[in-house]
């Protein structure tokens, strides 16, 4: 047995289902005539050892091994194989990491053919394995060109480091505790280590885990491109006038001069300065006055221009520009040096802060335009959690009225079941029938009331005298709608001002093309462009700036909308356009079958802010979306989106 057919029968022994021939091609990157050729040695092989088991073939069914009584003899079989023939596992995954290994680490001649050979698969499996590790590299801009059948990685230095370190931190076909002395010595490793240890100690600098784990693997590469000659030539950053004269500069030279095994003076400046920003990005302290106070100048423009978004004050939080300013000036760092964190809360702020995320997209353009970095919406939600603990500050409480005619005890009653409801930060008052008329209406969002009311325009639960089970879910229900975070934060916005419905009347279009079956959110877009207005779809940056914002991050949310949205720089004429789809389509982490596309333009925003405000709050109403999808006209998908949007700015 070669090491394919061992790994074959291995894996064919732990399966309890039928497998096609398709399936098992896939896996070990071979022919279906190959997976034939393998099973009828395997099956020779099991004869020979005077087995009963075979791999049996079913038509319509797939193979199987059939070994019920034998599996611990072939399991034992199997290892002493492994342990012989010294086999390693020979999967795609084992591949690519042997790819980059060899090409990117060790820099190897490494002949295409040798290659193939030596994984037990045909030339034409490793040339599908180079175009899926292309594709897993895409973002760095390299390619693995093939010349007089040798391989060799062509791309920008920079990026080869960046790409390499990406891999191994992310990689998954091997455990943790493994990858590094996979890909790189003992020796290297622990050199590395006690080189940032003692460094660390020496400038009282201190990192999270996370970032001394990727810290680690930064030093490792560098040492292992630079031992092959291959040196950074230019400046990987300009953000900093005065790095060389920094305490992180100095940290960098000698953190590289230990790693390297060469002398300060020998080490090119180039990749001093590179690993100094690193470390910036990795959370190592800032010391230049000037980068400083160019951060808290973008962050004062971001605070004023989010404030003016939302129609409220928010400039003078000092804690807000603090707290701000210490997480852009390195989210710049880890962007510009292609270092991406995770966020496990993303999907949760998306669903609960919607209103505030997309405002805050829209407001942060300038600061990623002039640091030249696109923000992910791993980092935009946790500058969305700065903004929403300020605005939590002054957030408008809900104000609700309890009348009453039926006595004191009665009343006193209704208000104590009320006030278990409803958040110590309400504003609940009881006033006799009488006030009715007399009492300014215009902040009350809810009026809970024993008798029939004239018509007012304000929402009214109608309750007996002594509070039944059902009347208090209603209760419940209207205060759990009315007081998530987007619609809360609409309410804070308008602080009393009347609702521009018109404003959104004029912004929403009905395209002509309500209902829609498409294969894939771009098939989506794509038409959805094609209902917009004729100025939008001539502006060549109008596509580009929708599709861009989705490689930033999905616009899904869970209640099963997208809400694409265009760059108000491309949009010539404001207007939001929305498609059902016959059948839902994976966007992002949802499955979505409403897709509202949002397009306003830069002079517009003034105008329609409290419109997309109104619209984001109402999203997440599963109910209501529920009914939008359902619907075939557009007016009528209009007129109750405006409805909702009209009762719930009450």
């Amino acid at each position: 047995m070669n090491a394919r057919q061992i790994f074959l029968l291995d894996y064919l022994l732990k399966q309890h289902d039928y497998l096609s021939a398709n399936q098992l091609s896939e896996k070990y990157g071979v022919s279906t005539k190959t997976v034939y050729q393998d099973i009828d040695k395997l099956n020779s092989f099991l004869e020979e050892s005077e087995l009963k088991s075979r791999i049996i073939k079913v038509p319509r069914k797939g193979i199987m091994l059939s070994a019920e009584e034998e599996k611990r003899k072939i399991h034992s079989i199997l290892v002493k194989s492994k342990y012989e023939t010294g086999v390693q596992d020979y999967s795609p995954e084992y591949r690519e990491a042997e790819l980059v290994k060899r090409l990117f680490i060790n820099q190897v001649e490494l002949d295409l053919y040798d290659f193939a050979e030596e994984m037990y698969v045909t030339e034409s499996t490793v040339h599908r394995d180079i175009d899926k590790l292309e594709c897993n590299l895409s973002q760095f801009n390299l390619k693995i060109r093939i010349k007089h059948d040798h391989l060799y990685i062509d791309g920008d230095e920079w990026n080869i480091r960046k790409a390499l370190q990406v891999y191994v931190d992310q990689e998954q076909f091997l455990k943790s505790e493994e990858k590094l002395e996979y890909f790189f010595s003992k020796e290297d490793i622990e050199v590395c280590k006690e080189a940032i240890s003692r460094l660390c100690q020496k400038y009282n600098s201190h990192f999270s885990e996370e970032y001394l784990s990727l810290l680690l693997v930064e030093c490792l590469v560098f040492k292992k491109r630079t031992e092959n000659n291959s040196y950074l030539t230019e400046r990987t950053s300009n953000l900093i006038n005065d790095l060389n004269h920094l305490e992180v500069y100095f940290f960098s030279g000698e953190l590289l001069e230990s790693i390297i095994n060469k002398s300060f003076s020998e080490i090119s400046p180039f990749e001093i300065e590179a690993m100094a920003y690193s470390l910036l990005a990795y959370g190592f302290s800032i010391q230049s006055a000037d980068y400083i106070q160019n951060i808290e100048q973008q962050v004062n423009k971001l605070i004023e221009r989010v404030s003016s978004l939302l129609s409220l004050d928010l400039t003078e939080d000092n804690h807000l520009k603090l707290m701000l300013s210490n997480h852009i000036s390195k989210m710049v760092f880890r962007l510009r040096n292609q270092i991406y964190i995770t966020n496990p809360a993303l999907e949760e702020i998306k669903k609960q802060y919607s209103s505030l995320f997309n405002v805050i997209w829209i407001a942060i353009r300038d600061l990623s335009k002039c640091y030249e970095v696109n923000i992910s919406n791993e980092e935009l939600a946790f500058i969305v959690i700065h903004f929403q603990l300020a605005i939590e500050k002054i957030v408008k409480p809900l104000n609700v009225v309890v009348i009453c005619q039926n006595g004191i005890a009665t009343s006193e009653l209704i208000m104590s079941k009320v006030h278990k409801i409803f958040d110590s930060d309400a504003k609940i008052i009881n006033i006799n029938v009488r006030e009715i008329d007399l009492y300014d209406l215009s902040n009350i969002d809810l009026i809970i009331s024993t008798i029939s009311l004239p018509e007012v325009p304000v929402p009214v639960i109608e309750v007996s005298p002594i509070l039944t089970k059902g009347e208090i879910e209603s209760i419940r229900s209207f205060y759990t709608e009315h007081m998530t975070d987007n619609y809360s934060l609409m309410r804070t916005s308008l602080d009393g001002r009347k609702f521009n419905l018109e404003s959104l009347q004029t912004l929403i279009k009905i395209p002509t093309l309500i209902r829609a079956s498409v294969k894939n959110k771009r098939e989506c877009i794509e038409k959805m462009i094609g209902e917009c207005d004729s100025t939008n779809q001539k502006n060549k940056g109008f596509k580009n700036s929708i599709l861009e914002r989705e490689t930033l991050g999905s616009t899904s949310v869970y209640t099963g909308v997208a809400l694409p949205h265009c760059d108000p720089r491309f949009v010539e004429h404001s207007e939001l356009i929305f498609m059902t789809l016959e059948k839902p389509i994976n966007w992002g982490k949802n499955n979505v079958k409403l897709v509202i596309l949002i397009a306003v333009a830069e002079n517009d925003i003034p105008i329609f802010k409290d419109s997309l405000i109104a619209l984001y709050s109402v999203i997440e109403n599963q109910e209501l979306m529920n009914e939008l999808v359902l619907m075939e006209n557009g007016d009528e998908v209009k007129n109750r989106l405006l409805k909702e949007v009209s009762q719930n700015a009450k």
